[in-house]
């Protein structure tokens, strides 16, 4: 029999029923572990029996909450009884109450060519007419669980775009987010936009002291309005500066993206799908890590947008800004609409880059990993060099590109799932520019399907060049440069070039860039990485289910 003594030492090992089959459970060093006993098989025959039935094991760190069903005389029926985040109600601590099973809800990861793919919630329920068993194992499992949820979010202000990607926003949270958080009795309070920036403003003027997280159901430029909103709201303090290391301490409140837009490549590239239940899973756990993120600044230094996923000028900012003429009649289809006519296209950009290189920036060609050792070393390197983003040589490349894509992370979505940058970092404070020079429409061919490929990367071909750095300059060179009144292209003020946006492409040679999904047309910016800006949800491990 089973002895209750709260210590971490503990050691359970019972027999329950799972519906009409038996298992043998057991509980140690926060692990769980449970496997079916055949018919015939006694307590002890089974630890030396080679059945073909697999035993499950499940870390304490990866159960959402154990609930309860107290035994009742009317009908044979069972009452329910949350367990988390309540105390310890009367009905539990009554030594009178008789339990019949509790239930463990858990998540477990579903894994395909040993690459993590998607993470599953999944409950079983364990019976026994044995009620203070029952209630040994229930208030162990509660006590045990007391400790790690501390670190759990228990309060979240939620955001739901309705009008992102194909609109689906509020059903992809009634359908898979709502009940998670029901579950694992996280209180939600759910805001629902109803016009740009609108998020943006409320971070800004909310009391986010008050809440463990903020969660976005949306897409990428959702995510990008959510976080330029918490960064504007910090930079309202006169002490602190973008590029000091307290900034990013300031910012200690971790945020979380269920992906309902066109693309997801922030959900995809920070959970390693954009399945909505894995992001709420890694949401629910509550571990974070830190993100990058990189600013823009025009010729005059004005920040003009900070960026977590890419700044890519060229045939991608064509997309995205022709894409808008089409936006009523085509939806999301657009995009692919658009970057069939561009890619027929074939247009070319002169372009001038001057970047920073230093001893970090080689490109090791190995992806961010949980204990990353580039991102520690980086950690280390900058902690003890507060103006790290001087130090350096700078160069100059200057050319006729088809794409030039500066990745903040990798990039990757369903379409591309290795992305465009497979071993950019999340928290390195480097940015990879990927640059695509303007050949013909063979080698345009075989990058975008390299780009669909799963094992491949866009680096690896002839005309692509990779360039690390923690920062860059930017400067489109217009075909009619010599006649061109530069004061009115690199003007600060972004309404004014957007109303003559016509002028850069037709008359000058001149695209747009996409920065995170959204529009922008100067045509010289300064880009600088931050490192470990933001704090998001990311579990990084999870124990697997054998």
């Amino acid at each position: 029999m089973a002895q209750l003594n709260h210590k971490s030492e503990e050691v359970l090992l019972n027999i329950f029923n799972v519906g009409k089959k038996r298992y043998k459970v057991f509980f140690h060093l926060n692990i769980i572990k449970w496997q079916k006993l055949s018919r015939h098989d006694t307590f002890n025959e089974k630890q030396n029996n080679n059945d073909s039935d697999k035993s499950t094991t499940v870390s304490l760190c990866d159960i959402l909450n154990v609930t309860v069903k107290e035994a009742t005389t009317r009908n044979g029926l069972y009452q329910i009884h949350p367990t988390l985040d309540i105390g310890s109600p009367s009905a539990i601590a009554s030594p009178s109450t008789e339990f019949k099973e509790f239930t463990i809800h858990y998540a477990t990861e579903t894994r395909k060519r040993d690459q993590l793919k998607e993470l599953k919630y999944n409950a079983i329920s364990f019976c026994s007419n044995d009620f203070a068993l029952v209630r040994i194992w229930f208030l162990t499992l509660h006590d045990s669980l007391r400790a790690l949820r501390l670190n759990r979010p228990k309060n979240l202000l939620l955001f739901i775009n309705p009008y992102s990607g194909k609109r689906n926003a509020l059903m992809v949270y009634e359908k898979y987010a709502k009940p998670l958080f029901q579950i694992a009795n996280v209180n939600v309070t759910c805001i629902i936009s109803q016009k740009a920036n609108q998020i943006s403003d409320i971070i800004i003027e909310q009391d986010l002291t008050r809440y463990d997280g903020l969660v976005i159901v949306g897409g990428d430029g959702t995510f990008a309005e959510a976080f330029n909103g918490l960064i504007r709201k910090y930079l309202q303090y006169d002490d602190f500066e973008l590029d000091d290391e307290s900034f990013s301490q300031k910012i200690n409140i971790p945020i979380g993206i269920i992906g309902s837009g066109s693309t997801d490549c922030v959900a995809y590239s920070i959970y390693g799908t954009s399945d909505p239940t894995t992001s709420v899973l890694n949401i629910i756990l509550g571990s974070s890590s830190g993100l990058d993120l990189a600013s823009v600044r025009n010729d005059q230094n004005t920040l003009l947008k900070m960026y977590c996923s890419v700044l890519s000028y060229g045939y991608l900012g064509d997309i995205i800004r022709k894409s808008e003429n089409y936006r009523k009649w085509l939806g999301t289809k657009r995009y692919e609409f658009t970057g069939f006519k561009e890619f027929f296209k074939n247009n070319g950009y002169e372009v001038e880059i001057s970047y920073l290189v230093d001893d970090h920036s080689i490109d090791n060609r190995e992806g961010c990993r949980s204990d990353c050792e580039r991102c520690s070393k980086i950690k280390s390197h900058t902690d003890n060099n507060e103006s790290h983003h001087e130090h350096g040589t700078w160069k100059t490349k200057t050319g006729k590109f088809f794409m030039i894509s500066a990745a903040n992370i990798k990039c990757a979505c369903s379409k591309s799932p290795n992305g465009i940058s497979p071993s950019c970092h999340f928290s390195d404070g480097y940015i990879d520019i990927i640059c695509v020079k303007h050949t013909n429409l063979l080698n345009n061919l075989k990058l975008l399907l390299t780009l669909t490929k799963k094992d491949k990367d866009i680096s690896d071909l002839g005309f692509v060049e990779k360039i690390r750095t923690r920062k860059f300059q930017f400067r489109a060179i217009a075909s009619n440069e010599m006649n061109f009144n530069s004061d009115y292209i690199n003007s600060s003020s972004t309404q004014t070039i957007q109303s003559s946006s016509n002028y850069f492409d037709q008359k000058n040679g001149l695209s747009s860039f996409n920065c995170d999904g959204e529009i922008l047309l100067d045509s010289y910016v300064t880009v600088t990485g931050h490192r470990n800006i933001l704090k998001v949800f990311r579990k990084t491990a999870i124990t697997p289910s054998i």
